[in-house]
């Protein structure tokens, strides 16, 4: 087997076992928290707040599931033949990267501060420009890389309802790397500014909640 198919093969199992442990949490979410809400069995808030974070958590992992088949279907077709060219693919599949990892920080950093109310926290994202890192700085693995001007995290107004997104300037990346982000967009979940499917503009974005 040479390297390309074991690193095939390897990408396959990590999408088997993010889904088997998805599966699991689910499990858990029916079997546990379900019957506590049925019996009136605790504090019926309580019970509330963790079916929330668990229903958080399934939706962080369904992103990491979703950014290992996303990085397993740019690399190779059925067959195993690389369909795009290596350097633009890569490029973009760091920046759909960089954006699930804000998006999974920001879920993670909504989940832990709930309670300060959505106008506290909306005051908070709105300050973070220029520092995304700090402000995540908890959930993320190189929080000074997203405090560059670059990565961004804001609220625009959606559907009449104030929505998080994660965002990447990609000005200077090359047509190429835009090209490859917008064949993408659909499996990605990659928007432009006006919340329709990226189309090769210089910020993208991705939803957050």
């Amino acid at each position: 087997m040479n390297q390309e198919s074991r690193l095939l093969m390897s990408r396959q199992i990590r999408i088997f076992m993010a889904g088997f442990f998805s599966a699991v949490c689910l499990a858990a979410l029916f079997f546990v928290v379900t019957p506590q809400a049925a019996s009136g069995e605790g504090d019926a808030a309580a019970v509330l707040d963790k079916l929330d974070t668990v229903l958080l958590e399934l939706k962080i992992l369904r992103e990491e599931i979703a950014g290992l088949r996303e990085n397993f279907n740019s690399f190779a077709n059925p067959s195993g033949v690389r369909i795009e060219r290596a350097d633009e693919a890569r490029e973009a599949s760091e920046v759909i990267g960089e954006l699930r990892g804000i998006k999974s920080a920001a879920l993670m950093f909504y989940t832990d501060n709930m309670g300060m109310g959505e106008e506290r926290l909306s005051a908070a994202i709105l300050q973070s420009k220029n520092s995304v890192g700090s402000l995540l700085r908890q959930y993320l693995d190189n929080p000074a890389k997203y405090n560059r001007p670059e990565f961004i995290l804001e609220i625009q107004r959606i559907n009449g309802k104030n929505a998080w997104l994660a965002g990447r300037d990609v000005s200077g990346k090359s047509e190429g790397v835009k090209r490859s982000l917008r064949e993408r967009a659909s499996s990605a979940g990659l928007l432009a500014e006006d919340a329709k499917p990226y189309r090769g503009e210089n910020i993208v974005y991705m939803f957050v909640r």
